[in-house]
C-alpha cells in the first residue's frame, strides 16, 4: 500500500543491510542461499540505481565467502538450481553490458590486466562448478589470442597467465 518511493527506498535500505550482514558471515549467506532469495536479488538486479548495485554486492559477497567454503559453494550455486540460474544469467547479463573482463586483458595498465587475468582463472580453476563453461567463453570472446601475448610480452603477470592458460587448455579439450 506504500507509494513507490518509499518501496523503492525500503529495497535499497534492505539490500545494503544485507550487503552489510553477509561479508565474511557464512551463516548468514548460507541462510540467503537456503530461503530461496538468490530468486528475489536475480529480480532486484534487473531494476536500476542502489537496489541493483547493493544486490550485486551482496552476491559479490556469497560468492567471496562462497571462494572459502565448500558447503555455502555447493548449496549457493548448485548447477541445476532455478534460482542460481536466473540469479546468474543477470550477473552475467549485467558483465557484458558493462564491461566484459576478457576485453580488458587489452588494457594498457598491467596493474588491470594482473587482476581480470586473477578473476578469469577463479573462474576457469577446476574448484569452480561451472569450469568447464567459462574457459570456452573466455576462448569464444577472443581471450584466448591476449593471454598468449600476455605470456611473451607481459613479464610481470608471466605465471598468472600460464595458470590460466593451463586451466583452459585442461578444461577446453577440444579446442
Amino acid at each position: 500500500m506504500e507509494d513507490p518511493s518509499t518501496k523503492a527506498y525500503l529495497k535499497t535500505m534492505a539490500t545494503k543491510a544485507l550487503w552489510q550482514l553477509t561479508k565474511g558471515n557464512t551463516d548468514i549467506c548460507k541462510s540467503i542461499t537456503k530461503s530461496q532469495a538468490l530468486l528475489c536479488f536475480a529480480v532486484l538486479l534487473e531494476k536500476g540505481g542502489d537496489v541493483r548495485y547493493n544486490s550485486a554486492m551482496v552476491l559479490m559477497e556469497i560468492a567471496v565467502v562462497a571462494e572459502y567454503n565448500a558447503d555455502l559453494r555447493r548449496s549457493a550455486f548448485k548447477p541445476y538450481s532455478l534460482a542460481s540460474k536466473a540469479f546468474i544469467e543477470q550477473f552475467l547479463q549485467i558483465v557484458e553490458r558493462g564491461s566484459p573482463l576478457v576485453h580488458l586483458l587489452d588494457d594498457k595498465a598491467m596493474v588491470v590486466m594482473r587482476e581480470v587475468v586473477v578473476a578469469l582463472t577463479k573462474f576457469a580453476c577446476t574448484q569452480n562448478y561451472l569450469h568447464v563453461t567459462h574457459p570456452q567463453t573466455i576462448i569464444d570472446s577472443d581471450g584466448a589470442r591476449h593471454l598468449v601475448q600476455l605470456v611473451y610480452y607481459g613479464k610481470q603477470v608471466q605465471h598468472e597467465t600460464l595458470i590460466l592458460l593451463c586451466y583452459i587448455t585442461k578444461h577446453v579439450l577440444d579446442s
